[in-house]
């Protein structure tokens, strides 16, 4: 069984990781930013992560059940995808607006308010790097252990770990265009505060949903088993990451005063 498993997909993690590290380093060193301002993203990130982790042992899978009773799958994955994105783009938002008030953050440069954004996005890739990098080496290294997976389940897995390596680069591609999303996501609610307007912070909460929102309806629609359906639904998220992005470079004219915001109301 051993040989099955394609020992190369630890350089998944690793480059998820290697994604994480290297832009919290660069702006630290390059911008002699604070550490406090990456940690206040690290806090935002696990206070999100928490409460969602409560919601799926508490009301997601009653949430999911009540869908499931409506006939029309289109309605079905509509609804998923609203409340997987308004979750996200709500709790992920909130957290860094609640802590920017707490701390009087709102006079922020840009250079902090990026910080606070690869804090947020950085740990996530981190994390996820991580675990995917101790999974497989697990395997890896004691294919036996596949034998104490459930019937059932363990089927799945070795599927997982025997795939082409070209699968290596679909992961890392994702948590770097996701890092974009966050820290563009981070500079909304900041200039928000700015400018003391909710229709900014609102931005940022639908910019975020839709990203989120659409994995269910990409799922239905794409087979993530096979590589032209895994990278066609990377092309999305290198998409929305693109936006946030750009996103980035207009909001960082707003924070060197060199222009105002009417554009994103």
């Amino acid at each position: 069984m051993g040989n099955l498993i394609n020992p190369f997909l630890v350089f998944s993690g690793l480059g998820m990781m290697l994604v994480g590290f290297f832009p919290l380093i660069y702006w630290w060193k390059e911008k002699d930013i604070s550490f406090k301002f990456f940690g206040f993203g690290f806090i935002a990130w696990v206070a999100a992560v928490s409460i969602k982790a409560l919601m799926d042992v508490s009301v997601t899978k009653g949430i999911y059940s009540w869908f499931s009773t409506f006939s029309n799958q289109v309605l079905v994955i509509g609804l998923t995808g609203l409340y997987v994105g308004l979750r996200t783009g709500i709790l992920e938002n909130v957290f860094p607006y609640l802590l920017m008030v707490k701390f009087r953050l709102k006079d922020m440069f840009f250079e902090e308010a990026v910080a606070f954004g690869l804090g947020f996005g950085c740990l996530e890739a981190i994390l996820l790097g991580f675990s995917s990098f101790i999974n497989v080496l697990v395997f890896v290294l004691y294919p036996e252990l596949l034998n104490l997976v459930p019937a059932p389940q363990r089927a799945i897995v070795l599927k997982q770990l025997s795939v082409s390596s070209l699968f290596i680069p679909a992961p890392v591609i994702e948590r770097l265009f996701t890092i974009f999303v966050h820290v563009f996501s981070v500079l909304l609610v900041a200039a928000s505060l700015h400018e003391n307007k909710l229709s900014l912070f609102l931005v940022a909460v639908v910019y975020k949903t839709a990203v989120d929102g659409l994995i269910p309806f990409l799922q239905s629609c794409f087979n993530l088993q096979t590589l032209k359906g895994l990278y066609f639904v990377e092309a999305i998220v290198a998409i929305m990451g693109l936006i946030g992005l750009v996103g980035c470079y207009k909001l960082k004219s707003y924070f060197m005063g060199k222009e105002n915001l009417e554009h994103f109301l």
